[in-house]
């Protein structure tokens, strides 16, 4: 939170960001000669993480104690996910004659909409890495939420029932994987985003619904992990 702490604007920070732009650039200009080569993805992955982590601690460094630059959290963390998606580009056509590749990761960081989030009185919008993903690959990128219904041990109860997990609760299985369509006639209009989540944990917006491919729903998730 205090840019004054970080080193990313040092003289170093910005010889070295250069220089790992160069290396990746060399990489990249080099690739129908070099990318048979054994250790070349492994060197394309160190280039390409270590300019991203200078980019992301060279904005770190800007200053916003008097509000100058507002979109200074904003931008660290679009930066952390369009290196997510960098990655998970290079490892989905690395692995692309062996099949689909599956990603886990939390839904803020795959969806197509912009993602947002309050830190104090700030409000962080960004773009994903999978508003990134699904850009770049088109129909060959899929979404598939996931979402809970009760967590006793987080004290979350049972959801209301004009909230996406409220309706889902309805389901026979402890664990459902839903279509797009199946999630369209299980789930009716108007709903409400669920309120009695602790600030660590994010409910199922009902706009987020509309744009994904799947949904896997746990109605208790410390149930399922206990057993």
């Amino acid at each position: 939170m205090d840019a004054s702490q970080s080193v990313g604007g040092t003289s170093e920070a910005q010889q070295l960001r250069l220089l790992a732009d160069d290396l990746l650039t060399l990489l990249q200009r080099e690739r129908p000669r070099l990318e048979h080569l054994p250790g070349f993805w492994k060197a394309e992955l160190h280039a390409r993480t270590a300019l991203g982590l200078l980019r992301y601690h060279a904005n770190m460094a800007r200053p916003d104690a008097a509000r100058k630059t507002p979109d200074r959290l904003a931008t660290m963390l679009s930066l952390r996910d369009l290196m997510m998606a960098d990655n998970l580009q290079a490892i989905a056509e690395r692995e692309r004659e062996h099949g689909p590749t599956l990603v886990f990761a939390h839904n803020l960081h795959l969806q197509r909409e912009v993602s947002g989030l309050w830190m104090g009185e700030q409000r962080m919008e960004w773009w994903s890495a999978g508003a990134q993903l699904s850009r770049r690959l088109g129909t060959d990128y899929a979404f598939i939420a996931s979402g809970m219904g009760r967590a006793t041990t987080m004290g979350i109860g049972d959801p209301a029932h004009d909230t996406p997990e409220g309706q889902l609760m309805q389901l026979p299985d402890q664990i459902s994987l839903l279509t797009r369509a199946e999630l369209n006639v299980r789930l009716d209009a108007p709903l409400t985003k669920r309120t009695d989540f602790p600030p660590q944990a994010f409910p199922l917006k009902p706009e987020t619904l509309s744009g994904v491919d799947g949904l896997l729903f746990v109605k208790d998730a410390m149930l399922k992990l206990s057993e």
